[in-house]
């Protein structure tokens, strides 16, 4: 059973976040949403994400960095009885002063490279290749790691908002196949196709944990035999 460690200090869990606006935005919105842990229907998210993901413990090594993907996901994937995100009701205030946050970009991206201040990335979701800011604490990325994330479009460009959740090189192949696949099936139904991906990224979360806990396997056979039903 996971060993949580208390959430009112969320500033250590956020910590890894890029030091820019936007992610000093995004940090307001995670506390106004979680409310130190007593946010309605809080534990039962927690429950919930991580019986899907895999438990977590409290001496983990990436304890902070497993508990700030979870809160990203409470609050923009977890529905209320209304069928409302935290975010949702959040962003829907006018006086939030929250609101540059509405339209995040959200989808599993690729690492190209370089040019100049900006770094080029793949959507491999829709395959469109995009350039980002890269701000003086963004992540490290490395060619051919598929990773998940956020981006928010400003008058300078897109920036990295949010937590970054890096999977296996390993796995890309067998990850973009998948892709393929999802696609495919909703080609005639393209409306139902970003619900269907959320589902795909929340079960890329779980099979990273797998990959993690057992590092002794490949983990294109993690991915692929989870990934190929």
């Amino acid at each position: 059973m996971s060993d949580f460690a208390p959430i009112e200090d969320i500033g250590e869990i956020t910590g890894s976040l890029p030091d820019d606006a936007w992610n000093e935005l995004y940090e307001k919105l995670v506390l106004e949403a979680v409310q130190g842990g007593k946010a309605p229907g809080f534990e039962k998210a927690r429950a919930h994400y991580f019986a899907r993901t895999g438990e977590v413990y409290a001496d983990d090594q990436d304890y902070n960095q497993r508990m700030s993907l979870f809160l990203d996901w409470f609050i923009f994937g977890w529905k209320d009885d209304e069928g409302r995100t935290p975010a949702e009701r959040i962003l829907s205030d006018p006086e939030s002063g929250l609101e540059a946050l509405a339209d995040l970009q959200h989808s599993l991206y690729e690492y190209l490279g370089d040019k100049g201040e900006h770094f080029r990335l793949r959507d491999l979701i829709s395959g469109e290749k995009i350039f980002v800011v890269a701000g003086p604490n963004s992540p490290f990325l490395t060619k051919d790691d598929p990773f998940e994330t956020r981006l928010i479009s400003t008058y300078d460009g897109l920036h990295l908002v949010g937590p970054v959740c890096l999977h296996p090189g390993a796995a890309k192949k067998v990850i973009a196949r998948r892709i393929k696949v999802l696609r495919k099936e909703y080609k005639k139904m393209p409306e139902e196709l970003p619900a269907r991906t959320e589902e795909l990224l929340l079960h890329l979360r779980e099979l990273r944990t797998k990959a993690q806990r057992y590092a002794h396997v490949d983990p294109a056979k993690i991915y692929g035999e989870a990934l190929a039903g």
